[in-house]
C-alpha cells in the first residue's frame, strides 16, 4: 500500500528516522490469519524538496529512492 509522509521543517536525516523507525516497527508486527501469521514489511524512498526541487520533483525522487530499495532486498529505507 503507497503511503506518503510529509515532514515539514528540519534536517533531512530526520525523515529518514521516522520512516526508519516506521519501518522496524511494522517489521516487528505481525498479522494473525487462518493460514498462519503474516509479516510486515516496509520498504520507502526519501527525498528532500528544496529551492531546487518542487513537490512533484521531489515526490519522482522518492518514488526512484522507492524502487532502488525493492530492487536492493526491500524491507528498507533509501534516500537523500
Amino acid at each position: 500500500m503507497p503511503m506518503i509522509r510529509v515532514c515539514r521543517r528540519g534536517p533531512s536525516a530526520g525523515a529518514v528516522r521516522i520512516a526508519e523507525s516506521v519501518r522496524t516497527t511494522l517489521e516487528r508486527t505481525t498479522i494473525d490469519s487462518t493460514d498462519g501469521p503474516i509479516r510486515v514489511t516496509v520498504s520507502a524512498g526519501v527525498a528532500q524538496l528544496g529551492d531546487d526541487r518542487d513537490i512533484p520533483d521531489g515526490l519522482s525522487m522518492a518514488d526512484i529512492w522507492l524502487a532502488h530499495a525493492k530492487r536492493a532486498g526491500r524491507n528498507q529505507v533509501i534516500g537523500l
